[in-house]
């Protein structure tokens, strides 16, 4: 079976939300078990065990939040993220998306991409919704291969 964990940090609710729909998207892959992970209650060792990591926050001065930042400092060197397979999504509030930042990030512990990541401003809605769904669909189609 493979482990997917949806990494999030979110103040405001419209990352999480964001969180929630990738993660109902993965869940649609059957053999899949998906765990939602606030960065708030970072589990390293959950993290290194997944066979692939959604990883969504918000923009913060087109960069994402400090909890994310630290998952990836702590990420860094850790042999056990190299080849991971990842997604990346963000929410702001007009100042852009900053899933390329975090793409950048993930690439530079080593995890390799699965789809392309997305940006919603506000709460995810409508297509959005099934934008997220697809996204989380991708990680989990790529984790159990």
């Amino acid at each position: 079976m493979a482990r997917i964990v949806v990494l999030y940090s979110s103040l405001g609710g419209n990352t999480r939300q964001m969180a929630e729909h990738v993660a109902a998207g993965a869940r649609l892959v059957p053999g899949v078990e998906v765990t939602p992970m606030d960065a708030a209650a970072l589990d390293l060792a959950a993290l290194e065990s997944a066979d692939g990591i959604a990883i969504g926050a918000p923009n913060y001065f087109s960069y994402p939040s400090g909890l994310i930042k630290h998952f990836f400092d702590l990420a860094h060197q850790r042999a056990a993220f190299k080849g991971k397979p990842y997604v990346a999504f963000s929410t702001h509030g007009g100042g852009g998306g900053i899933s390329p930042v975090l793409e950048k990030l993930s690439q530079a512990v080593g995890m390799k991409p699965a789809a392309a990541g997305l940006d919603v401003m506000g709460l995810p809605q409508g297509d959005q919704v099934k934008d997220c769904r697809k996204l989380g669909q991708a990680l989990a189609v790529r984790a159990s291969s």
